[in-house]
């Protein structure tokens, strides 16, 4: 009797301490996470608190991974702060409520990936003595995703006389942005005796200073295709400027080190009616001109042709003065006209245009006979292309 009566009390005083153990255990978290995501990915995370009958401070502690952001959605009167990493919600007073619901947006950056655990803690006044309840870690595997580069943009110029008897002359490039929506900087370097004035800067920001031009976007348009275009002027007849310029996207918070250039080409796609004016002429019959001599190009600047084409350079010059079919006639006997265009900073010349890269090697190799570093290049129209790029789009298509 004795024996049972003791069986019994020790089983009392065990079911009053486990009552005990789980009175003291007043918070309850659940946190809604998402076990899988891919990088770059959105979510919304809630959380479900059980408070029991707390009052007063209290606060919500989140590690966030690095590549997590994160914005407040319900935050139950809480003060919300989202800093290095960490999510804090503080209260100076809870909610009265037993159980209520807190939420935020979680961003991930698109060059994350693995398995990445968030740890968190909730701080509360009980009895005025702070406690402190560490959350259950939560593990999210990211999945990585393939991040495929834009291409990058296009961009093409030529140069058309407006007055050449002023020695006036309109600038004009052609953008292809191809969906990149990046800063960029186009930077034209004239002469010291012309000057610029803007026509069109499609919102860019517009200077010229130092006798340079310089467009700036924060952010390139949206467009597909546009155009911006300036007037330069000397003054004086005959004399048309060198214009060498670069074309630059990307980061520019760092002195445009992170900037990526892309190279400009000489020729418009076909997307404009108005072709290039005529540039002076000058008597044919005219003696040779030195090299120190401007001699304005006969013939127009080229225009687009549809389709791909193949042309033979036969000269490329920076600082060299304009030349015009007679002094290629006279100097190597090239009975062919020849087609002036701007180029990276470069006046290059062409004979020719063939629909056939066979037609055009064996022009080329007529044209060694005379000036042996002659080669075979390629347009599609109007935009300078690699000729192996030309050949097989040929082939693919016929």
């Amino acid at each position: 009797m004795i024996k049972s009566s003791i069986i019994m009390i020790s089983a009392f005083v065990l079911f009053i301490a486990g009552s005990s153990v789980h009175t003291e255990e007043k918070i309850i978290i659940n946190q809604n996470f998402p076990s899988a995501i891919k990088a770059g990915d959105e979510f919304t995370v809630t959380l479900n608190i059980h408070k029991s009958a707390i009052s007063g401070f209290a606060r919500l502690q989140q590690d966030l991974p690095a590549g997590f952001t994160a914005e407040e959605i319900e935050s139950k009167g809480a003060d919300f702060i989202f800093d290095d990493h960490h999510i804090k919600l503080i209260w100076l007073k809870i909610p009265v409520e037993s159980d209520f619901t807190i939420s935020y947006k979680i961003k991930t950056e698109k060059n994350i990936s693995g398995h990445q655990v968030i740890n968190g803690m909730f701080v509360y006044m009980d009895n005025d003595k702070t406690q402190r309840q560490n959350l259950t870690p939560v593990e999210i595997n990211i999945e990585s995703r393939m991040i495929t580069a834009s291409p990058a943009p296009q961009v093409a110029r030529r140069l058309l006389s407006i007055a050449p008897e002023k020695g006036e002359y309109r600038v004009e490039l052609i953008i292809h942005p191809n969906n990149t929506n990046e800063p960029a900087l186009f930077t034209d370097e004239i002469p010291e005796n012309f000057t610029a004035e803007l026509i069109d800067a499609h919102e860019a920001a517009f200077s010229f200073e130092k006798h340079s031009v310089v467009f700036n976007w924060s952010k390139l348009p949206s467009d597909s295709v546009f155009t911006i275009s300036y007037t330069v002027k000397s003054g004086k007849a005959g004399v048309t400027p060198i214009i060498n310029g670069v074309f630059l996207y990307g980061d520019v918070t760092n002195e445009k080190t992170a900037m990526k250039e892309v190279p400009l080409s000489e020729d418009f796609p076909n997307t404009t009616k108005e072709q290039p004016a005529k540039i002076n002429t000058i008597d044919q019959n005219a003696p040779l001109a030195d090299t120190k001599t401007v001699i304005s190009e006969k013939k127009l600047l080229p225009v687009a042709e549809k389709g791909i084409t193949y042309k033979v350079q036969i000269s490329a010059t920076q600082k060299s003065s304009i030349k015009n079919s007679y002094w290629f006639t006279s100097k190597y006997q090239i009975n062919s006209d020849v087609e002036l265009t701007y180029h990276e900073g470069w006046k290059k010349y062409l004979i020719g245009s063939f629909q056939a890269y066979k037609e055009a090697s064996n022009f080329r190799k007529q044209t060694r006979e005379k000036i042996p570093d002659a080669f075979v290049v390629a347009y599609e129209n109007g935009m300078r292309i690699p000729v192996s790029e030309a050949i097989r789009s040929k082939s693919l298509n016929q």
